[in-house]
């Protein structure tokens, strides 16, 4: 290599350092000044920071983040340290561009133009980068605004059981086609997750991861409303554009992160207040909510919050459609309808003489919809379904109805979940008092407003009682979970009823004679048994046991039942009476049963009348318990309701079963 040639080298270098390095330099300078002044800020303690990290603290006083994701920090210990992540997130804005990677300020639109608006940054110091592929995302949603969404209970599914809740972007693009709107969803991730018993531990204790995810919203309208019959309620929010594009900006931040998902607390509401909270940080959501979040009870946080929800609209299903229709009708009209859709009647020979046929029309046409969708469609339907699309094609006279009518109410109307409540009564062991708690949700007797008519939701139930006679307080029941969906059966869904019972029941019980347990082999090992034959040995146990003293046993207790009910949703006069028929089977286990456990078939009777403020339930179960050796049993309240408040009721009940009767009166307070 010649002199002069390796000269210039030596220069070239050396022009190059001395003309990057003063920009490398003064880049680490505005770093350090911009680090100090956050410092000097205390940007780390505020709550706008701790919203975007969720940073909470724990039971030491430690803050601790709830985001799961390595990839949501950029500090090393950034989920538990809120002034490192910040310092590290000040440094990463400087980092170059690399076109294998989305740059920090990409990734973290937020906390980039908070940090910005706090800091002030100098732009001719710290290079903006265009960030194409979050700015091709946010124009695709273009927000105004924000709407809150809530789907109605549906009892199907267990993890909808309690409602569920989701965000709408109202685009400026979008104004008179708001279906076209992108929707905002919370959500476990249960994966392949099928087993029931598994799916509820791990959404209890928070094996479920919990992720953010956006949709065309037409979607979960096509999936609640017409798939699932969930009403849908959507409260429109007073945010304006630059807070709606705040959550946008945050929102695109979660899809690097994942939260432990727990049915009970941190769940599908719980992380949509949060959000809320990050658009407009003067709300504090999270803060009024107690130990359940229930989706119907952030509805309520949300209405209580001042000028923020200022609009409510209601979207109505697909059956609650025909309801309006069938409600809408005469009786003859509806008369008609039931004809139609028994006999299976085309159009040309239906007689509509002094009848709204388009009305009716449209009724048939929504339920062959309905029971498509519902996979309940009959062979022919969808000849029907046609002959009557295309006559409706030709009909030009219209009819008046209420679009607007509610089938549902809205979910703030609701009561609170949970209760307690005091009583006393008599019974045949003498007088008691007893005292009741109940984590959630909604039994049969309480205020349907805001719930789904005739259902029942209670998890958790725990009764305890001192009788007169014996001055220790003892466990009564506890239902660990209790089910009722009672869907009246009729022409348009031919629904099924079902009740589940999981816990501890109290009964009475009478022990054993000495020989009972050989006549029980006896009576199983008979072939060609007959029910009078059951019936028979049980009138031959009874006859032995006379003489042993009945007694209050607390069985382990499994009951299940299935089959149909009746009530007149259209006629106002019956609507409020409900009758249900429904067999079962019922297990319990108690050590002084027949082999320590006793089973049978069941069949329930329950009639239901509801009056305003008024309730009124008779309940009567028979128990074959005969076939497990034991003696048959059945069980008998009636009980009465009278609601002070929805939160507030009085009740009182008459119970009875074979070998024992009470009376109770009791108030109920729900919070």
């Amino acid at each position: 290599m010649s002199l002069n040639l390796y000269k210039k080298r030596i220069l070239t270098v050396l022009i190059l350092f001395f003309t990057y390095f003063p920009v490398y330099a003064e880049d680490d300078d505005y770093q350090s000044q911009l680090i100090q002044k956050a410092n000097k800020l205390e940007l780390h303690t505020k709550r706008y920071w701790h919203l975007l990290l969720y940073y909470k603290k724990n039971w030491f006083g430690k803050y601790v983040s709830d985001a799961d994701s390595d990839l949501f920090f950029l500090s090393k210990d950034g989920k538990k340290n809120p002034k490192t992540e910040l310092e590290e997130t000040i440094r990463s804005f400087f980092q170059p561009d690399n076109p294998n990677e989305q740059h920090p300020q990409c990734i973290f639109p937020a906390r980039y133009k908070w940090l910005k608006r706090e800091l002030q940054f100098d732009v001719s110091k710290l290079k903006e980068n265009p960030c194409p592929r979050f700015q091709k995302w946010k124009s695709s949603l273009n927000p105004k605004g924000v709407t809150l969404v809530f789907s109605s209970y549906y009892m199907n599914a267990p993890a909808s059981m309690f409602g569920h809740t989701l965000f709408k972007i109202d685009s400026k693009q979008n104004v008179e086609h708001e279906l076209l709107d992108y929707g905002i969803n919370y959500a476990a991730n249960i994966g392949g997750e099928t087993n029931p018993f598994s799916y509820a531990i791990r959404g209890t204790f928070g094996g479920f991861p919990g992720t953010f995810s956006i949709f065309p919203y037409y979607l979960k309208v096509n999936e609640y409303n017409d798939l699932e019959s969930r009403d849908l309620w959507e409260y429109k929010f007073s945010l304006s554009e630059e807070e709606s594009e705040w959550l946008v900006l945050h929102l695109w931040e979660l899809g690097r992160t994942q939260f432990d998902y727990y049915f009970f607390d941190e769940n599908c509401s719980y992380r949509l207040l949060h959000l809320l909270e990050a658009a407009r940080p003067s709300l504090h959501l999270t803060e009024k909510t107690s130990f359940i979040v229930a989706p119907g009870e952030t509805v309520k946080i949300y209405v209580s919050e001042k000028n923020l929800a200022t609009e409510r609209s209601y979207r109505p299903s697909l059956y609650s459609k025909i309801k309006q229709k069938l409600i809408t009708m005469t009786e003859k009209e509806r008369q008609l309808y039931d004809v139609i859709l028994r006999d299976k009647k085309p159009f040309q020979e239906v007689d509509f003489q002094g009848k709204r046929r388009t009305l009716i029309v449209d009724a048939i046409l929504d339920t062959y919809r309905y029971r498509k969708l519902a996979e309940m469609e009959d062979k022919g339907d969808q000849d029907i379904y046609r002959n009557y699309l295309l006559e409706r094609s030709k009909m030009e006279e219209e009819y008046e109805m209420d679009d607007l009518m509610e089938i549902t109410t809205p979910p703030e109307y609701a009561h609170s979940l949970s209760r307690a409540y005091i009583g006393g009564g008599t019974s045949s062991l003498g007088n008691f008092w007893e005292t009741t708690y109940r984590v959630g949700y909604h039994d049969l007797l309480n205020s349907d407003k805001g719930h789904v008519p005739n259902s029942e939701v209670q998890f958790f139930n725990l009764s305890i009682r001192q009788y007169e006679s014996d001055k220790s307080l003892k466990i009564n029941t506890l239902d660990v979970v209790k089910l009722y969906s009672l869907s009246p059966y009729n022409s348009t869904a031919k629904l099924n009823s079902y009740s589940v019972d999981v816990g501890i029941d109290s009964v009475m019980n009478k022990k054993a004679y000495p020989n009972q347990e050989q006549d029980y082999l006896l009576l199983s090992s008979m072939q060609n048994i007959t029910l009078l034959d059951v019936y028979g040995f049980n009138q031959f146990y009874q006859t032995k046991s006379d003489t042993t003293e009945p007694y209050k046993a607390h069985p382990v207790n499994f009951g299940a039942a299935y089959g149909y009910s009746f009530q007149d949703e259209y006629d106002k006069d019956l609507k409020p009476y409900m009758l249900s028929i429904l067999p079962g089977v019922k297990i319990q286990y108690h050590k002084d049963f027949v082999n320590d456990i006793r089973y049978a078939p069941s069949l329930t009777m329950n009639i239901m009348a509801s009056f305003e403020n008024f309730k009124i339930q008779l309940l009567t179960s028979y128990f074959l318990y005969t076939i497990s050796g034991n003696f048959n049993d059945y069980a008998a309240n009636l009980r009465f309701r009278y609601a002070i408040h929805k939160n507030h009721e009085i009740r009182l009940e008459f119970n009875s079963q074979r070998y024992y009767k009470e009376a109770l009166i009791a108030y109920h307070y729900l919070f």
